[in-house]
């Protein structure tokens, strides 16, 4: 599961549940909706399972992309898009085809 918590004008909270031993790292990639604005990207640690995402831009809309690695492989990324001037966001999990399936619709 993908979850997003404290939600401010400029940053996040960004929490993810994963097999633990199964990774080396996670990235966590940060979009504005519109694209208008540099991304970011955040590598951590495989065995973390949350980040403090800031710096943002106030009153923008982002899209969350979150992968693992493991064994020099990438999987396929979950995304979530917090909304950043509200306090709600949405987990838009595709199906993933590998045995790190790390999203899971609750």
């Amino acid at each position: 599961m993908l979850t997003v918590s404290d939600i401010t004008p400029e940053s996040f909270n960004l929490s993810w549940t994963a097999s633990n031993g199964d990774f080396d790292a996670f990235t966590i990639e940060i979009i504005d909706s519109n694209r208008l604005l540099e991304p970011m990207e955040f590598n951590v640690s495989g065995s973390s399972r949350s980040a403090h995402i800031s710096g943002l831009s106030p009153s923008t809309d982002f899209i969350v992309y979150l992968s693992g690695s493991s064994g020099g492989f990438r999987t396929r990324a979950v995304s979530m898009i917090p909304f950043v001037h509200l306090p709600t966001c949405v987990c838009i999990c595709p199906p993933v085809q590998s045995r790190h399936n790390f999203c899971q619709m609750s």
